[in-house]
């Protein structure tokens, strides 16, 4: 009746509507905005796991793991036959909780041995507690099952760099920029792994690169002022103080 006389509400958008439109933004570069529109989704519908799995691996890539962990719990108590509720839990706790996340990672595996992430997390954790042969095994199998992964690279990258083959770290994490470019954190990695060869004009290079996608990168400063300061440039080094409290204070 209210629709009749002009005086309807605008309908509540369907969580299929939110998702379409976080999926936009992730595209786009938006991870905050993508992730805004994936958590209003799981409120309509918080046991779709198709919607927690993507908040999850969005909030992973905002480094935001502790609120993926708890998406991953909820996942697998929708349906504790879905291992992507595994993953999620696996890939937010392979950094901080290593041993912990690699049983975790094994039961998702029990449902699907060729699910990417999976093995993606068992490589970082098994890096984390010095199982270097198998966390290699690991990142090669996520690789070889979803090379187009941001993730299953960036992961393979740990225990390669970490086992000393250096150009081969480098190359996944080139990769992983490549197919996802708007995520800050591999470009840190790369740089760190350029300042690890001695190689600072690359990693001064990824640094800029990160301030020209956002100018309040604070922490795209201080890595550049380290890289300077490598190489004795103490004066760029100040310089490049001086530009970071400009920026941060505007």
């Amino acid at each position: 009746a209210l629709h009749a006389v002009n005086m309807a509400p605008p309908p509540t958008p369907l969580a299929s509507d939110r998702a379409n439109q976080a999926q936009d933004l992730f595209l786009a570069g938006d991870l905050e905005g993508a992730a805004i529109f994936w958590e209003q989704a799981v409120k309509q519908q918080p046991t779709n796991v198709s919607y927690l799995y993507e908040y999850g691996i969005v909030l992973i890539d905002l480094e935001r793991s502790t609120e993926a962990r708890v998406l991953g719990d909820q996942a697998i108590a929708a349906n504790p036959n879905d291992p992507r509720g595994y993953a999620i839990k696996a890939l937010s706790m392979m950094w901080t909780e290593s041993a912990e996340a690699i049983p975790i990672a094994i039961n998702g595996l029990e449902l699907n041995q060729d699910f990417a992430p999976l093995h993606a997390a068992l490589a970082v954790a098994y890096t984390n507690i010095s199982r270097y042969q198998e966390a290699l095994e690991e990142g090669a199998r996520a690789v070889s099952l979803a090379p187009q992964d941001a993730i299953a690279r960036r992961a393979f990258q740990y225990p390669l760099l970490l086992t000393g083959r250096y150009d081969d770290a480098i190359a996944q994490l080139e990769q992983a920029i490549a197919i996802n470019p708007y995520i800050p954190a591999p470009y840190f990695e790369l740089a760190s792994l350029y300042r690890v060869v001695d190689n600072h004009e690359m990693a001064v290079a990824i640094f800029e690169r990160l301030i020209e996608m956002n100018p309040m990168n604070a922490k795209a400063y201080g890595g550049m002022v380290r890289s300077y300061i490598a190489t004795g440039d103490l004066e760029q080094a100040e310089a490049m103080i001086q530009l970071n409290v400009v920026a941060l204070t505007h």
